[in-house]
């Protein structure tokens, strides 16, 4: 008897042993992940907020696909254009002023521009794309494309514009009439 009550101190001593051991792991590994957790949120925060700024979804608005519209004897009263854009994303450019500046040397961009720009871009958000030009030639489109690598934050982009043959848009009369004609 004596030895079964030697053997089971020694059980209990050896379990209790491994308890406090895996205790201890277990409080070490829980410590390790808090204080991983607080590094990353406290240490590494504006390297993570850049990172979830830049990783949004951008939306870039695409007109529809129109068809080009005939009265009864075949006249073209509205079609469709190609027209050449420049869009800039501001979160995307380094430097503004450098970049209005490049700007100013391959397309037709004066100061007055400049500014309304620079007034659009204090009201937009900083990921939402601004239209620099909206009617750019095909040689400044060209000359756009060509100089690209040297400027970040723009894009230029091929639109469609509608075009009509009466001034900008016709009137309900007109359009009722043309209506009737097509039904």
């Amino acid at each position: 008897m004596i030895r079964t009550a030697g053997t089971f101190e020694n059980k209990a001593k050896l379990i209790t042993r491994r308890m406090f051991v895996l205790s201890i792991t277990k409080a070490a590994v829980f410590v390790a992940i808090i204080s991983r957790l607080l590094y990353l949120q406290v240490s590494e925060n504006i390297k993570y907020k850049s990172l979830s700024d830049k990783n949004r979804l951008r939306e870039w608005k695409v007109p529809p696909r129109r068809g080009i519209i005939e009265d009864f004897f075949g006249n073209k009263i509205a079609s469709n254009t190609q027209l050449f854009q420049l869009h800039m994303v501001p979160e995307d450019v380094p430097n503004i002023e450098e970049l209005l500046f490049k700007l100013s040397k391959l397309i037709t961009f004066n100061d007055q521009h400049k500014l309304r720009l620079l007034k659009k871009l204090k009201k937009r958000k900083p990921w939402e794309p601004i239209i620099i030009s909206d009617n750019l030639s095909w040689t400044e489109f060209s000359r756009l494309n060509l100089f690209l690598h040297e400027m970040q934050g723009i894009k230029p982009v091929v639109s469609v514009a509608r075009k009509y043959r009466i001034g900008s848009s016709l009137s309900v009369r007109q359009a009722r009439n043309i209506m009737r004609m097509l039904s």
